[in-house]
């Protein structure tokens, strides 16, 4: 992923600044984000580059250069985030990564990957689903998968929607925002019986450049059972936690020499 002013970047979560300001690299750029009221945010960067910012969605979007009319339509649109009445969520993660944006990305969305290695990899349910469909509406991918009568994925059964020895049907719809931007709402239903009695565990995934080498990781996951068990959503933070380090360091393990790195994220580019 270049570093350019062309698109809008997350700086990280809007309730991040209620500890103060708040200071970041984003796409090779030293900016700092300040709220100075409820309703007024201030973004600067220590390169003197101007810095136009939007918060939206519980996120922080930021980008660099002059605004263009209209321009904030551009933004992704996470509007599932907003549905605090309707779902229980997780805290916003924010994970900085010693690797490359491209090369968490592509193993991030390589579901196969490393699945040998660690069964419970990065959305490894998700592998077994098998794509009912693959489309592009209104400028955005869309992935719909469905696997009938299988077992149920790990976070599922931590977070103790289903017992592990029940079948299930397990859906996932994958929308990407952009290449770097998606949102993957999943659930189970008895086998055979309509997604709306079923339990849903969606979540939010963000991969933002911090320089060439390295990169912000933001998510949040939620869910609409057990919405007031603070102990399974504080066990979905930390086991999900420990997955995306596991998997971070992985990478890094395998792709320390930098010779190697650079022709592996060539090859996912082409």
């Amino acid at each position: 992923m270049s570093l350019d002013n062309e698109q809008w970047y997350a700086a990280g979560w809007a309730e991040e600044l209620d500890a103060g300001p708040l200071t970041r690299r984003i796409a090779g750029r030293m900016i700092t984000v300040e709220r100075l009221s409820s309703r007024r945010v201030l973004a600067w960067s220590g390169d003197t580059e101007k810095v136009r910012i939007v918060l939206k969605n519980r996120l922080i979007w930021v980008k660099f250069g002059w605004a263009l009319e209209g321009e904030q339509s551009e933004i992704p649109d996470f509007d599932c985030l907003d549905l605090t009445n309707d779902y229980t969520f997780t805290e916003g993660g924010v994970n900085w990564l010693d690797v490359s944006c491209d090369l968490f990305l592509n193993n991030l969305l390589d579901l196969q990957n490393f699945e040998k290695e660690r069964p419970q990899s990065l959305f490894s349910g998700v592998a077994k689903l098998k794509p009912l469909s693959a489309r592009y509406e209104a400028g955005r991918l869309r992935i719909d998968c469905l696997s009938s009568r299988s077992t149920p994925d790990f976070l599922f059964i931590i977070t103790r929607a289903v017992r592990s020895d029940n079948p299930v049907d397990y859906w996932a719809n994958v929308r990407f925002e952009t290449a770097s931007n998606m949102f993957v709402d999943s659930g189970i239903s008895a086998p055979d019986e309509p997604r709306s009695t079923g339990k849903r565990l969606s979540s939010v995934h963000i991969v933002v450049p911090e320089t060439e080498r390295s990169c912000w990781y933001f998510w949040m996951f939620f869910r609409d059972y057990s919405k007031d068990a603070e102990e399974l959503t504080s066990l979905l933070e930390r086991s999900y936690q420990k997955t995306i380090l596991f998997r971070a360091e992985m990478l890094k393990d395998r792709f320390s020499d930098s010779t190697d790195h650079l022709d592996y994220v060539d090859a996912i580019q082409a």
